[in-house]
């Protein structure tokens, strides 16, 4: 995984590849004047979300 550094005025103008770079995987670093002021990349993975049993937790409050 590699990155693309580019300045502001060059980000708005290939705005389309730079998402299409992010969208492979890849880090965009947006300077003004030679200084990172922002970082595009892609999201972090989402952890799944796991919901309780509450059929299982019914059951054993009923059987109490």
């Amino acid at each position: 995984m590699g990155y693309e550094k580019v300045s502001i005025m060059e980000a708005q103008h290939i705005l389309s590849k730079a998402l299409q770079l992010v969208e492979e995987g890849q880090a965009v670093y947006i300077t003004r004047r030679k200084k990172l002021v922002a970082r595009m990349g892609p999201p972090p993975p989402e952890d799944p979300v796991v919901f309780p049993d509450f059929g299982c937790r019914a059951r054993r409050a009923l059987l109490r």
